[in-house]
Protein backbone atom coordinates (compact mmCIF):
# COMPACT_ATOMS: atom_id res chain seq x y z
CA UNK A 1 0.00 0.00 0.00
CA UNK A 2 2.81 2.39 0.91
CA UNK A 3 4.64 1.70 -2.37
CA UNK A 4 1.49 2.49 -4.37
CA UNK A 5 1.03 5.78 -2.50
CA UNK A 6 4.63 6.80 -3.05
CA UNK A 7 4.36 6.03 -6.80
CA UNK A 8 1.09 8.00 -6.97
CA UNK A 9 2.65 11.00 -5.23
CA UNK A 10 5.75 10.77 -7.42
CA UNK A 11 3.55 10.82 -10.56
CA UNK A 12 1.59 13.75 -9.15
CA UNK A 13 4.85 15.58 -8.40
CA UNK A 14 6.11 14.91 -11.94
CA UNK A 15 2.85 16.18 -13.43
CA UNK A 16 3.06 19.39 -11.40
CA UNK A 17 6.73 19.85 -12.30
CA UNK A 18 5.96 19.29 -15.97
CA UNK A 19 3.17 21.91 -15.94
CA UNK A 20 5.32 24.41 -14.03
CA UNK A 21 8.31 23.81 -16.31
CA UNK A 22 6.16 24.26 -19.40
CA UNK A 23 4.72 27.50 -18.00
CA UNK A 24 8.21 28.81 -17.19
CA UNK A 25 9.33 28.07 -20.76
CA UNK A 26 6.21 29.74 -22.17
CA UNK A 27 6.69 32.89 -20.07
CA UNK A 28 10.42 33.01 -20.80
CA UNK A 29 9.75 32.78 -24.52
CA UNK A 30 7.10 35.48 -24.30
CA UNK A 31 9.39 37.78 -22.31
CA UNK A 32 12.48 37.13 -24.45
CA UNK A 33 11.36 35.94 -27.90
CA UNK A 34 14.80 36.18 -29.50
CA UNK A 35 16.50 33.87 -26.99
CA UNK A 36 16.92 30.24 -28.06
CA UNK A 37 15.64 28.46 -24.97
CA UNK A 38 14.60 28.97 -21.39
CA UNK A 39 17.07 28.33 -18.60
CA UNK A 40 16.48 24.95 -17.03
CA UNK A 41 17.54 23.12 -13.95
CA UNK A 42 18.52 19.73 -15.38
CA UNK A 43 18.12 17.96 -12.05
CA UNK A 44 14.55 19.14 -11.49
CA UNK A 45 13.26 18.84 -15.04
CA UNK A 46 15.09 15.76 -16.26
CA UNK A 47 11.87 13.73 -16.33
CA UNK A 48 10.32 16.25 -18.73
CA UNK A 49 12.77 15.43 -21.48
CA UNK A 50 12.43 11.69 -21.55
CA UNK A 51 10.33 10.32 -24.35
CA UNK A 52 6.98 9.43 -22.88
CA UNK A 53 5.07 6.64 -24.52
CA UNK A 54 1.41 7.11 -25.42
CA UNK A 55 0.53 4.98 -22.39
CA UNK A 56 2.55 7.26 -20.09
CA UNK A 57 0.81 10.34 -21.48
CA UNK A 58 -2.52 8.59 -21.06
CA UNK A 59 -1.67 7.80 -17.41
CA UNK A 60 -0.70 11.42 -16.79
CA UNK A 61 -3.90 12.55 -18.44
CA UNK A 62 -6.02 10.37 -16.15
CA UNK A 63 -4.03 11.57 -13.16
CA UNK A 64 -4.63 15.18 -14.19
CA UNK A 65 -8.35 14.44 -14.56
CA UNK A 66 -8.52 13.01 -11.04
CA UNK A 67 -6.80 16.15 -9.70
CA UNK A 68 -9.15 18.52 -11.52
CA UNK A 69 -10.75 18.57 -15.00
CA UNK A 70 -9.10 21.89 -15.85
CA UNK A 71 -5.66 20.46 -15.06
CA UNK A 72 -6.40 17.77 -17.64
CA UNK A 73 -7.43 20.45 -20.14
CA UNK A 74 -4.25 22.39 -19.40
CA UNK A 75 -2.17 19.28 -20.03
CA UNK A 76 -3.96 18.64 -23.33
CA UNK A 77 -3.39 22.21 -24.48
CA UNK A 78 0.30 22.03 -23.59
CA UNK A 79 1.11 18.61 -25.07
CA UNK A 80 -0.18 18.88 -28.60
CA UNK A 81 1.88 16.03 -30.00
CA UNK A 82 0.12 13.18 -28.22
CA UNK A 83 -2.88 11.59 -29.87
CA UNK A 84 -3.83 9.71 -26.73
CA UNK A 85 -4.08 12.96 -24.76
CA UNK A 86 -6.35 14.48 -27.40
CA UNK A 87 -8.54 11.38 -27.43
CA UNK A 88 -8.73 11.42 -23.64
CA UNK A 89 -9.63 15.11 -23.33
CA UNK A 90 -12.29 14.77 -26.03
CA UNK A 91 -13.83 11.89 -24.07
CA UNK A 92 -13.57 13.81 -20.80
CA UNK A 93 -15.18 16.94 -22.22
CA UNK A 94 -17.96 14.90 -23.87
CA UNK A 95 -18.61 12.93 -20.66
CA UNK A 96 -18.69 15.95 -18.32
CA UNK A 97 -19.14 19.17 -20.32
CA UNK A 98 -20.48 21.08 -17.30
CA UNK A 99 -16.98 21.03 -15.79
CA UNK A 100 -15.80 23.28 -18.61
CA UNK A 101 -18.61 25.84 -19.03
CA UNK A 102 -16.33 28.69 -17.96
CA UNK A 103 -13.40 27.49 -20.06
CA UNK A 104 -13.71 28.43 -23.73
CA UNK A 105 -10.51 26.53 -24.55
CA UNK A 106 -12.42 23.25 -24.05
CA UNK A 107 -15.11 24.08 -26.59
CA UNK A 108 -13.18 22.86 -29.65
CA UNK A 109 -12.95 19.42 -28.06
CA UNK A 110 -16.73 19.01 -28.11
CA UNK A 111 -17.75 21.27 -31.00
CA UNK A 112 -15.82 19.57 -33.77
CA UNK A 113 -17.11 19.44 -37.35
CA UNK A 114 -17.47 15.67 -36.97
CA UNK A 115 -19.58 16.01 -33.78
CA UNK A 116 -21.72 18.65 -35.47
CA UNK A 117 -22.21 16.43 -38.51
CA UNK A 118 -23.32 13.54 -36.28
CA UNK A 119 -25.47 15.89 -34.17
CA UNK A 120 -23.88 14.87 -30.89
CA UNK A 121 -26.41 15.31 -28.03
CA UNK A 122 -23.76 16.97 -25.84
CA UNK A 123 -23.62 19.92 -28.25
CA UNK A 124 -26.61 21.41 -26.42
CA UNK A 125 -24.15 22.24 -23.62
CA UNK A 126 -22.60 24.87 -25.90
CA UNK A 127 -25.47 27.18 -25.02
CA UNK A 128 -24.30 27.27 -21.39
CA UNK A 129 -20.64 27.87 -22.28
CA UNK A 130 -18.86 31.15 -21.66
CA UNK A 131 -18.95 33.28 -24.83
CA UNK A 132 -16.01 32.78 -27.15
CA UNK A 133 -14.03 35.70 -28.52
CA UNK A 134 -15.53 37.37 -31.59
CA UNK A 135 -12.82 35.92 -33.84
CA UNK A 136 -13.44 32.39 -32.54
CA UNK A 137 -17.18 32.85 -33.01
CA UNK A 138 -16.69 33.38 -36.73
CA UNK A 139 -15.68 29.72 -36.92
CA UNK A 140 -19.15 28.65 -35.78
CA UNK A 141 -20.73 30.58 -38.66
CA UNK A 142 -18.65 28.64 -41.21
CA UNK A 143 -20.04 26.01 -43.57
CA UNK A 144 -18.76 23.14 -41.42
CA UNK A 145 -21.02 24.21 -38.56
CA UNK A 146 -24.07 25.54 -40.42
CA UNK A 147 -25.93 22.24 -40.37
CA UNK A 148 -26.44 22.39 -36.61
CA UNK A 149 -28.65 25.16 -35.18
CA UNK A 150 -26.98 24.89 -31.76
CA UNK A 151 -23.63 26.10 -33.07
CA UNK A 152 -25.38 29.02 -34.74
CA UNK A 153 -27.26 29.88 -31.54
CA UNK A 154 -24.03 29.73 -29.54
CA UNK A 155 -22.27 31.96 -32.07
CA UNK A 156 -25.10 34.48 -32.02
CA UNK A 157 -25.29 34.40 -28.23
CA UNK A 158 -21.53 35.00 -28.02
CA UNK A 159 -21.61 37.87 -30.51
CA UNK A 160 -24.49 39.51 -28.65
CA UNK A 161 -22.51 39.40 -25.40
CA UNK A 162 -19.96 41.90 -26.75
CA UNK A 163 -20.45 45.66 -27.02
CA UNK A 164 -20.90 47.13 -30.48
CA UNK A 165 -17.53 48.90 -30.23
CA UNK A 166 -15.79 45.53 -30.01
CA UNK A 167 -17.63 44.13 -33.03
CA UNK A 168 -17.32 47.22 -35.22
CA UNK A 169 -14.04 46.08 -36.77
CA UNK A 170 -15.42 42.59 -37.41
CA UNK A 171 -18.56 43.60 -39.30
CA UNK A 172 -17.15 42.64 -42.74
CA UNK A 173 -16.10 39.20 -41.47
CA UNK A 174 -19.45 38.64 -39.74
CA UNK A 175 -21.34 39.62 -42.90
CA UNK A 176 -19.19 37.29 -44.99
CA UNK A 177 -19.69 34.47 -42.48
CA UNK A 178 -23.48 34.67 -42.36
CA UNK A 179 -23.93 35.57 -46.01
CA UNK A 180 -23.92 31.93 -47.11
CA UNK A 181 -26.29 30.60 -44.47
CA UNK A 182 -29.34 28.75 -45.74
CA UNK A 183 -31.78 30.97 -43.86
CA UNK A 184 -31.87 34.44 -42.42
CA UNK A 185 -32.30 33.06 -38.89
CA UNK A 186 -29.36 35.04 -37.50
CA UNK A 187 -30.61 38.33 -38.90
CA UNK A 188 -34.19 37.78 -37.70
CA UNK A 189 -32.98 36.68 -34.26
CA UNK A 190 -30.73 39.68 -33.73
CA UNK A 191 -33.33 42.24 -34.79
CA UNK A 192 -36.30 40.70 -32.96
Amino acid sequence: MGDYKSKYHLKKRNLILFLIHHEIERLFTWAQPLTDSAPSDEKKTNFVYKNFSEKSWNDYMHLAWTCHPKVALSLALRVRSSDSIYRSIRLFVKSAPANFYDCVEALPFIATPQNVKHDLPQLVHMLAWTPASPLEVLTYFSKEYQENPITGMYALQSIQSYPCETLLFLVPQIVQAIRHTRTDTYVRSSTG
